[in-house]
């Protein structure tokens, strides 16, 4: 395959980021008929975005980018949300700060990253046990930079996928 240099790489990240917003404001689009969107709307749009919503996290999420009152978000405000959502990878503050507490304490050489050996550990320790290899799996679904470990937000990440 042919490699992309940097500048190409970045009118690519303009591109898809531009893709994005549009498929956003599509879907915002095809249930904000009086032009806010809320409730089952709102769930359902995040289902169709590829989220898995849960209750809790949207009501959670709504007290933060402030439309707890009413429930329901404009498009920008819906960016918003999104973005809120997706930062949090779809969890709790409280689930956040617990997944932060426990990466900490496993993360047991200080290098910000659970490795494998690590992971091992943490999974014994919760009366889980698992193969080298199959550590090796679990850590593979979610290494985006192909390190070998995870870094706070890909174990994050496979925290969500597996809770």
């Amino acid at each position: 395959p042919e490699e992309m240099d940097f500048q190409e790489f970045l009118t690519f990240a303009r591109w898809l980021r531009e893709v994005e917003l549009n498929r956003v404001a599509r879907e915002f689009a095809h249930y904000a008929t009086d032009g806010t969107i809320g409730g089952q709307e709102l769930s359902t749009a995040l289902q169709n975005l590829g989220y898995e919503p849960i209750l809790a996290v949207i009501n959670e999420i709504l007290e933060e980018v402030g439309c707890e009152e009413t429930g329901r978000l404009n498009l920008e405000e819906f960016f918003h949300f999104l973005l809120v959502f997706q930062a949090r990878d779809g969890l709790l503050l409280d689930q956040l700060q617990e997944i932060q507490e426990v990466f900490e304490r496993f993360d047991e050489d200080g290098s910000e990253t659970i490795d494998v050996p690590e992971m091992g550990t943490m999974l014994r320790q919760m009366g889980y046990y698992m193969g080298l290899d199959d550590l090796h799996l679990l850590i593979k679904e979610v290494d985006v930079n192909m390190r070998g470990s995870l870094d706070l937000p890909e174990f994050r990440r496979l925290m969500r996928l597996h809770r």
